[in-house]
């Protein structure tokens, strides 16, 4: 049961991100580029958090992905975050079942997801201002 919930929310997460760019990039204006670019990062994070899922190797790869996800959902909280909330939460979830049960193993994935969010933050932030 624990292994089909995993699959599940990987399945979810990857949808999420996969459908939100498609949707977000119908309107996509082709002189700035980033926008785009994020776009296909978020999707291709999707599609490795679900590829690492499924063949149940690289346990802190969706741990990544929800961390990525985060930075997009804090930052673009009023265009695209709020729609990258479900994949963020299903990575998070996948992530914290594969894991295991005790709570303070937890601990250091946990951290890594925090991380990943504060470097895809700071990356994306860098590369407004350089632009």
């Amino acid at each position: 049961m624990k292994d089909n919930l995993i699959y599940f929310f990987g399945f979810v997460g990857a949808l999420d991100t996969l459908i939100v760019p498609l949707i977000f990039s119908q309107g996509q204006e082709p002189l700035f580029p980033l926008p785009g670019l994020y776009l296909i990062e978020i999707g291709l994070v999707g599609l490795l958090a679900l590829a690492s899922i499924f063949a149940r190797r690289w346990p802190l790869v969706p741990w990544l992905a929800g961390g990525i996800l985060l930075a997009f959902v804090v930052l673009g909280a009023w265009t695209i975050g709020f729609f990258l909330v479900p994949g963020f939460l299903a990575f998070s979830a996948a992530a914290a079942l594969w894991q295991g049960p005790p709570a303070a193993s937890l601990l250091r994935p946990a951290g890594i997801l925090v991380l990943a969010a504060f470097i895809q933050a700071s990356g994306m932030l860098l590369a407004v201002q350089l632009l």
